[in-house]
C-alpha cells in the first residue's frame, strides 16, 4: 500500500513538472502582458494571435496570448474583406517556453492600398 502511495506521488510530480505555461493576456496595441497559466490537456504550444480591425482611414490592433493547439499555428493569415473598405485580418506565431520571449507579434500591415480598398 506504501508503494502504490509513492508511485501515485511520484507520477503526480512529474506530470507537474512537464506541463506548459503560457502568458494570458489581451491587449489594444501589439503587445500585452500577463500572468503565466499552465495550460490544460491537449494544449500543447502557446500561441501569440494579432488582429487588426479595418474601417478606412481607422485601424484597430488588438493581441492577446493564451494557450492553444499546435493545429492552430499553420492556418496562415487569413482577412475578411467586408467592402467600403471594411475589414479584418488576423495572423499568429506558436512557441514554447523560453521561445516565447523572444517570439515576435505575428505581421503587420496597417496601410491599406488604393486600388480596390485591398491591404
Amino acid at each position: 500500500m506504501r508503494s502504490l502511495l509513492c508511485c501515485c506521488l511520484l507520477g503526480f510530480f512529474i506530470a507537474t513538472g512537464t506541463c506548459l505555461e503560457c502568458e494570458s493576456c489581451f491587449g489594444i496595441g501589439n503587445s500585452c502582458t500577463g500572468v503565466n497559466k499552465t495550460c490544460a490537456a491537449g494544449e500543447d504550444t502557446c500561441i501569440i494571435s494579432l488582429k487588426q480591425m479595418f474601417q478606412s482611414p481607422m485601424t484597430a490592433t488588438y493581441i492577446t496570448k493564451n494557450c492553444g493547439h499546435s493545429s492552430e499555428c499553420n492556418i496562415g493569415i487569413r482577412e475578411m474583406d467586408f467592402g467600403n473598405r471594411v475589414g479584418v485580418r488576423m495572423d499568429r506565431v506558436c512557441c514554447t517556453g523560453e521561445a516565447c520571449d523572444i517570439a515576435s507579434t505575428p505581421e503587420r500591415k496597417e496601410e491599406w492600398r488604393q486600388e480596390g480598398g485591398q491591404r
